[in-house]
């Protein structure tokens, strides 16, 4: 009903909380018709989505914005925060425990082996450190929420 009204914006909360994947798609169909759709009085429309279905989000969103506890800790262009954030897999060859590194997140940690996030508009050459990257792998938004959300929450997501 909201998207036939012609409205210039759309808030919707959990849209697709309850739709199977048939009408989910449909509904992301509708709401990317109804942003394109515009007349001569309108000069654009806007959705604006909260949701936990992060992969919906991936899909849909241009622009995305991580909150925890009311605060936006990440956002930005969807592509330009996911290029922002990447899974390292790599070794500490320093024999001691991992240093505290700006924009690194510790993911998992074994012995000498580590998982890493990387920030890397903050995050300094690991080498430096004693640490060899081995692998990078690109991070899905829901990883990227999860790693950013347990960080600020000692280890735990909340």
């Amino acid at each position: 009903m909201a998207l036939s009204r012609d409205a210039e914006l759309l808030l919707l909360d959990e849209p697709t909380v309850g739709l199977d994947v048939n009408a989910r798609l449909l509904l992301f169909r509708e709401i990317q018709d109804f942003v394109k759709r515009q007349d001569k009085e309108t000069k654009g429309r806007a959705v604006i989505v909260s949701s936990h279905q992060l992969s919906d989000l991936e899909r849909l969103a241009d622009h995305v914005a991580i909150l925890n506890k009311g605060k936006v800790i990440a956002g930005g262009r969807m592509d330009a925060l996911v290029e922002r954030y990447v899974q390292l897999d790599a070794r500490l060859n320093t024999g001691g425990a991992m240093p505290a590194i700006d924009g690194v997140v510790v993911l998992e940690q074994n012995g000498a082996l580590l998982r890493l996030m990387l920030d890397r508009q903050q995050g300094a050459p690991l080498a430096a450190f004693g640490i060899d990257v081995l692998g990078e792998t690109p991070m899905s938004l829901e990883e990227i929420f999860v790693a950013l959300v347990a960080d600020r929450a000692g280890g735990v997501a909340a």
